[in-house]
């Protein structure tokens, strides 16, 4: 846990002045580019009727964010 909260502290520290909000809109973006393309990756498997299951799709979310965090932490 001391460790998390090492890690988020300097992840903090990663956010302040100029160069911390040029951080900010990077992953701003990067947020609303993978929101357009899970977006438009749904809209396609509909139109081909692929469908996953629930827990097929959470358990996929939790490993795609998890991977954020450890991709963000690892700065």
């Amino acid at each position: 846990q001391l460790y998390s909260q090492n890690q988020l502290g300097n992840f903090d520290l990663q956010l302040q002045g100029a160069s911390g909000a040029v951080y900010q809109l990077q992953l701003k973006a990067s947020v609303a580019q993978g929101l357009i393309r899970e977006a438009l990756l749904e809209e396609e498997a509909r139109e081909r009727g692929i469908s996953i299951s629930q827990a097929e799709y959470e358990a996929e979310v939790e490993k795609q964010v998890q991977q954020e965090f450890d991709y963000v932490l690892s700065y």
